[in-house]
């Protein structure tokens, strides 16, 4: 399979980008994952969710429902070459360029590529809208972890004109400001309690019933006011077994962090926490902020959850990579090893979903004649 294939080219590149890198190597390797993963994304065809639903946008006229920033760029490209597949190759390399550009190049680029590819891209790059609001997000916590509070406002604000989805991730400052008092006990706790309340939200009908008539009654003369109903309806609401598979997919990368400080940083794993540093702690404050919210919102109103989580859940994608900095040279491919097994693992869980719109993988030279059954 062309993911697979895939998988192991980039898994390759991380066992070929040295543990301590120059400035010349760093960009050598930036550039390539770059264009790997522009490849990859830029010239799929009819591969990923709503891919008939954004190309038949990109042709018409009548598109109130969406952000106006979205429709802007999209109709302005339109205009100046009407082809959809050339749209999707210069959406995919604007929104790589800003993910790129908002990283840390202190951190090593392998590990945050393998992961957001197994782990993330594949659910998101058809979610055109989500996609840019997402880069611009990630961009905008590196700027508020800079104490640059103004500006991670501006950008958020900038990011809304793309999906108002990410007028969550304003919440960031105050998940900052947790990243700073919890250590991975309290979060621990957290955890436990958490996971109690959501089995008893999910065995309760009379919170989602009234969920949904304030949403009903707050929607009321707002242009998204379908929507809200729809993603507040029973269709969207998972039952206990699905809910409990999607919290073991969250919550698996928790698990393997506190193995991986275990065995590579601290035996304690509370002194390995505090030893990973600060910017460990913003991290992992935003992932675990994703599960608070899975947690709570996924029997009450499950696209705050999801959607709303993305923004804060794509954080696992740097914990690694600040963690192998801390890691001997004797043990580094030991902990390669286990990381990309890891990998592979989340990769398989991304066909869990839609793969027929995924599987198999087609693209403007690749499979061309492959006829896909689009929704």
């Amino acid at each position: 399979m062309f993911y697979y294939a895939l998988f192991f080219i980039l898994s390759i590149v991380v066992f070929l980008e040295p543990k301590n890198t120059t400035r010349q190597e760093k960009l050598f390797f930036l550039m390539l994952h770059f264009f790997l993963l522009l490849a990859f994304v830029g010239l799929r065809d009819e591969t990923g969710t709503d891919w008939i639903n954004y190309s038949d946008q990109f042709f018409s006229d009548d598109n109130d429902h969406m952000e106006f920033g979205y429709l802007y760029l999209s109709d302005s490209f339109r205009y100046l070459v009407s082809d959809y597949n050339v749209f999707v190759f210069f959406h995919a390399a604007m929104y790589l360029s800003i993910f790129f550009i908002a990283i840390n190049k202190k951190l090593k680029i392998g590990y945050i590529v393998l992961l957001l590819y197994t782990g993330h891209l594949l659910g998101v790059m058809g979610s055109n809208r989500q996609v840019l609001a997402l880069m611009f997000c990630i961009l905008a916590g590196e700027r508020l972890y800079q104490d640059k509070i103004k500006t991670f406002v501006v950008i958020v604000m900038f990011a809304a004109i793309f999906h108002y989805s990410s007028l969550i991730f304003l919440l960031m400052y105050y998940v900052r400001k947790m990243s700073v008092r919890m250590s991975l006990s309290n979060y621990l706790f957290v955890f436990v309690v958490l996971a109690f309340a959501n089995y008893i939200l999910l065995s309760s009908s009379f919170i989602s019933t009234i969920s949904n008539q304030l949403i009903t009654i707050f929607s009321e003369g707002t242009k998204l006011r379908g929507q809200l109903i729809v993603y507040g309806s029973d269709q969207f609401r998972p039952d206990i077994i699905t809910s409990i598979m999607m919290t073991i997919k969250r919550v698996s990368t928790l698990f393997i962090l506190i193995v991986m400080i275990v065995l590579f940083v601290d035996r304690n794993p509370n002194v390995g926490f505090t030893v990973l540093g600060r910017r460990f702690k913003f991290y992992f404050a935003a992932y675990f902020f994703s599960i608070i919210l899975l947690l709570l919102f996924q029997p009450i109103y499950p696209i705050i959850a999801t959607r709303g989580g993305l923004y804060f859940y794509i954080y696992e994608i740097f914990l690694f990579s600040i963690i192998v900095s801390k890691v001997k040279q004797v043990n580094y491919t030991i902990f390669t090893v286990i990381f990309i097994l890891f990998c592979l693992v989340r990769l398989s869980f991304q066909f869990s979903y839609d793969k027929e719109l995924l599987v198999p993988y087609k693209a403007v030279w690749y499979n061309t004649d492959v006829i896909r059954h689009l929704y």
